[in-house]
C-alpha cells in the first residue's frame, strides 16, 4: 500500500476497462483512451503517480458539477432556480453524500489489515508512514493526540470516555423521546418503547465501553420523565417506581436498570478472554499484547489502556 504505483500498473489499469466505459467524466470512452495512449499515456501516468505521491487530484478531474433546477414551469429570474451540487466519486456523478452511510461498513478486508497490523510494531508502522518527519503522522485538522472518528457509530478511542464522546448517544435518545412526546401515547406504549427502541440505542454503545455513570443517569432522567408524564392529557400511571424495574414474572414492566446491564454486557468480553475465543481477533490481540506472561485472574489492574483496565475490575 506504500509503494509507488509504477507505470506498467496504470497501464494495466486503463487497458482491463471495457472499451464501452468512460472512466472519466470527460464524456471519452475507454477506447479513446487505449487509441491515443502512446500520444496522452505519459500524461496520464504522471497525474496518477502524482496524486499517489501528494494526495491531491487535479482540480478538472475533481471539479464540482452545479446543477439549476427550475421551481416553477417558465422560470424568469435566477431566484426561481433551486442549485444542486455534485461532485465526482470514482468516475460518477454523485449526489448529497450521507454521512452515516461509510465507506463499506463491515467489509472483511477491514480485519484482514488489523490483522496485518496487529503483527507489526506499532513504531516501526509510524516510521513507515512518515520517513521525513514524525509531524506528517498528524492531519493538520485533528488535534494532537486526538482521534475524532467514529466507526459504525461509535468514537474510536483509547482513553477514558468522557461524557462529550457520549453525546451522540444522548442526542439519539433525545431525539426520540422528543418526537415521541407529540403523539397520545398510553402507559403501556410509553414503556414498550422505552423497551424495545431507546434500551437498544444504549445497548449498542453498551456492548463497547463501560459508559459513566453520569451518562446513565442522564438517560435514566430522561426515560422517567417520558414514562411518567408522557402527554399531559393521557394523565399518570398509578405504578409504583420501584415496580418499573422488577422483571415481568415479578409483576413488573421489565425496564432495565442501565448501569448493570451495561457490567453484563461488557462481561462477555471478559469471558471470551476466558475461554480463550480463538476466533476473535481482539482476543488474540489481548493475549499476545496484554497477557503474554500471565492470565487474566493475575494481571494487574493497572497496566494498559482504560476500556482494559475497566474489563479486568468488572
Amino acid at each position: 500500500m506504500i509503494r509507488p504505483v509504477e507505470r506498467n500498473e496504470v497501464n494495466e489499469a486503463i487497458f482491463d476497462i471495457a472499451e464501452d466505459k468512460a472512466p472519466g467524466t470527460d464524456g471519452f470512452s475507454s477506447g479513446f483512451y487505449k487509441a491515443a495512449w502512446s500520444v496522452i499515456g505519459d500524461e496520464i501516468t504522471e497525474a496518477v503517480q502524482e496524486f499517489f505521491h501528494s494526495g491531491k487530484l487535479l482540480k478538472q478531474v475533481n471539479a464540482t458539477i452545479l446543477s439549476l433546477i427550475p421551481e416553477v414551469a417558465n422560470p424568469t429570474t435566477v431566484a426561481e432556480f433551486r442549485p444542486i451540487s455534485y461532485f465526482s466519486l470514482n468516475g460518477k456523478l454523485h449526489g448529497f453524500f450521507v454521512g452515516a452511510r461509510g465507506l463499506r461498513q463491515g467489509d472483511p478486508m477491514f480485519s484482514y489489515l488489523f490483522a496485518l497490523a496487529m503483527e507489526q510494531n506499532p513504531t516501526d508502522l509510524v516510521e513507515i508512514c512518515c520517513p521525513y518527519s514524525k509531524a506528517t503522522a498528524y492531519d493538520p485538522w485533528f488535534s494532537r493526540g486526538c482521534l475524532p472518528v467514529r466507526y459504525l457509530g461509535l468514537p474510536l478511542i483509547s482513553s477514558r470516555l468522557t461524557a462529550d464522546d457520549c453525546r451522540p448517544l444522548l442526542t439519539k435518545v433525545d431525539e426520540r423521546l422528543n418526537g415521541w412526546g407529540s403523539l397520545q401515547l398510553s402507559y403501556a406504549a410509553r414503556v414498550q418503547l422505552l423497551k424495545s427502541v431507546i434500551s437498544t440505542l444504549n445497548i449498542y454503545w453498551a456492548m463497547a465501553f463501560i459508559l459513566p455513570k453520569g451518562v446513565l443517569k442522564m438517560i435514566e432522567a430522561c426515560m422517567r420523565k417520558f414514562l411518567w408524564e408522557g402527554v399531559s392529557s393521557t394523565g399518570s400511571a398509578n405504578v409504583v417506581e420501584s415496580d418499573v424495574c422488577r422483571p415481568v414474572e415479578e409483576g413488573g414492566q421489565g425496564i432495565r436498570r442501565l448501569e448493570p446491564l451495561n457490567r453484563a454486557l461488557m462481561s462477555k468480553h471478559f469471558w471470551d478472554i476466558v475461554r480463550c475465543n480463538s476466533s476473535s481477533i481482539w482476543v488474540n490481540w489481548i493475549v499476545r499484547h496484554y497477557l503474554r506472561n500471565c492470565s487474566i485472574w493475575t494481571a494487574r489492574h493497572t497496566i494498559g489502556s482504560w476500556s482494559w483496565r475497566n474489563i479486568l475490575r468488572l
